[in-house]
């Protein structure tokens, strides 16, 4: 088991919820390890799940033709649909189902 600093993963359970709406599987620390493992510096396993859990959702967004773009950088992790920024299923949901 990994220990993470919850405070470089404030954006992290905002994610999950658009990944758990679309029955999309969160990132597990075997993943993780697995990227981890290949760096030749002392990785951030914070960054590595931040990046791993955007490129989960740039993929479902693409699926969806959406163009997201996504910045990460412990704490200061962003994803954007366009202009707007995404912190979370109801945030995502507005954009891509609007009422």
């Amino acid at each position: 088991m990994i220990n993470y600093n919850d405070g470089d993963l404030t954006s992290l359970e905002g994610w999950e919820t658009i990944l758990n709406h679309y029955n999309i599987p969160t990132i597990d620390d075997d993943e993780v390890w697995e990227l981890a493992r290949l760096s030749k510096e002392q990785p951030i396993f914070e960054n590595i799940l931040l990046s791993l859990t955007a490129d989960r959702i740039r993929d479902l967004c693409d699926d969806m033709g959406i163009e997201c773009t996504s910045y990460i950088n412990c704490m200061d992790s962003h994803i954007w649909i366009g202009d707007d920024e995404i912190y979370d299923n109801d945030d995502f949901l507005s954009i891509v189902e609007p009422a």
